[in-house]
């Protein structure tokens, strides 16, 4: 029985969900048309049986009530018309016979087949029988008559009429293909619509996985249940309750960085202070040396503090501000100008040719204030920091076909084909990346930044010359 239950459920798992409703569809409606058509043809040759045995017992009825009793014997009024007005309803042929209960006294067919039951007076009685080697469906009735024939007393007359089946099988068959057909129609009609069925409720299926397979790896919001038929909303209902968990551990897990950030934050401070202060107060060189190289190291860990809580920050941003079509409109021109005027002092430090391109035109895209600026910000500083004195730093804004975008070119030392590979990683820094300070996760930010507005982060070296071109391509809106 296990093994029975194992089998059945390997197969149902490694057939398609159309197929498998297709399988248990089509021969239940199957077996349900073949029933169908079973139970008609009964009926039909019920009623069509009934329907010519009233004429019959009605041509009995018929000759009953013309029976006479003359000079000693009986007589018929006109038996051959009421015969002929039968066979005007059927092209079968037709016989009848009146015989006494002694059986001596016979008008009509003779050999017609008698009733093999005892009758009640005035019932008709059906039977089929043969007459001249032919199949006949025969009507009897026994008519209670007291008469005087011939110096003998008779009580009672049986009274037949008999009749051949052509027309009777004729109509049977002429109903039955009839039925047949009507009833394969709604066979195919039914195979169309289940068919068709299969096919919405696929569709059905494969919307909502299409929703989840584009969805970013940070957006956490429940399904929409209405995608799917009620029957399956309890999947949805699942798949929703896995994703709240998730949801929650990442949220805690986010709140945990976020706070330990923070925490982290002001006692950093008041060490970077009395290290200061420490220095201030001696005059011995040595000793000034190792709070200065102190200094540099908790320097170096509040950087890599605030990289982190801006990391957390831009991580948790998918689903805080919900689906990016909702986002807000951003005049990219602008707010790129305001960046890279941030930055100018580092630039004019290192004595560089420091400068921005923007369009003729306004370019609008929709996104998050705040996380362009830190990505584009990271992009610059890291571009300022890691080029010589004297480099040039190119900031553009570009728009093409279907997309906008934000350019940096320098002409820096470029990275390394496996550098370039490990960009965006967390701690992966570049050969010049080790000489100076930093912790490897300012591209990282940009490229968490960029999968928020379901965008493109590029960084390669220039084809024209030495250093690196890094992008910020975003999705146009609608309305452009």
């Amino acid at each position: 029985m296990n093994n029975l239950r194992q089998s059945l459920l390997t197969y149902l798992s490694e057939s398609s969900f159309k197929s498998l409703l297709l399988w248990l569809l089509l021969p239940s409606s199957l077996c349900v048309m073949a029933f169908t058509v079973w139970s008609s043809i009964a009926n039909i040759d019920e009623h069509v049986n009934k329907a010519f045995d009233r004429s019959l017992a009605g041509a009995l009825y018929a000759i009953s009530k013309n029976m006479h009793y003359e000079s000693g014997g009986i007589s018929m009024e006109q038996p051959f018309y009421m015969l002929e007005l039968l066979e005007l309803t059927t092209s079968s042929k037709v016989y009848f016979r009146v015989i006494s209960s002694d059986g001596l006294t016979e008008i009509g067919y003779v050999d017609l087949p008698t009733p093999q039951e005892k009758l009640e007076f005035n019932i008709p009685y059906f039977d089929y029988g043969v007459y001249l080697d032919e199949p006949v469906r025969v009507a009897s009735m026994l008519v209670e008559m007291p008469l005087i024939l011939e110096n003998r007393s008779v009580s009672s007359l049986l009274i037949q009429v008999a009749e051949t089946q052509e027309d009777r099988n004729r109509v049977i068959q002429q109903f039955m293909w009839e039925t047949i057909l009507s009833n394969v129609i709604i066979l195919l009609l039914l195979v169309v619509f289940i068919y068709l069925a299969v096919v919405l409720t696929s569709s059905l299926l494969k919307t909502a996985s299409k929703n989840i397979e584009n969805r970013r790896l940070d957006d956490l919001r429940p399904l929409d249940e209405n995608l799917l038929p009620r029957e399956m909303r309890p999947l949805t209902t699942a798949i929703n309750s896995h994703i709240e968990r998730y949801a929650k551990k990442a949220e805690q897990q986010r709140v945990f960085l976020n706070d330990a950030s923070h925490q982290l934050r002001t006692p950093l401070s008041v060490i970077h202070t009395q290290l200061e202060y420490a220095e201030s107060l001696t005059d011995s060189p040595e000793l000034q040396e190792v709070l200065g190289a102190a200094k540099s190291r908790l320097q170096q860990t509040v950087n890599l503090t605030n990289q982190f809580l801006s990391l957390a920050r831009v991580q948790s941003s998918a689903g805080e501000y919900g689906n990016p079509e909702e986002y807000a409109v951003l005049e990219l021109n602008a707010l790129t100008e305001q960046v890279v005027s941030d930055n100018v002092m580092m630039a004019i430090k290192k004595k560089m040719d420091y400068g921005f391109e923007s369009t003729p035109y306004p370019i609008e895209i929709r996104g998050i204030d705040w996380l362009i600026r830190e990505a584009l910000n990271n992009l610059i500083t890291n571009a300022i920091r890691y080029c010589p004195k004297a480099s040039t730093i190119t900031v553009s804004v570009i728009d093409s076909a279907s997309e906008v975008m934000i350019q940096l070119k320098d002409n820096g030392p470029g990275m390394s084909e496996h550098d370039l590979a490990g960009a965006g990683k967390r701690f992966r820094r570049g050969q010049e990346g080790k000489k100076q300070d930093g912790f490897g996760l300012g591209l990282s930010i940009v490229q968490s930044v960029m999968e928020v507005h379901q965008g493109r982060f590029e960084i390669f070296n220039n084809t024209d010359g030495p250093g690196l071109c890094a992008r910020l391509i975003f999705n146009k809106t609608s309305d452009q």
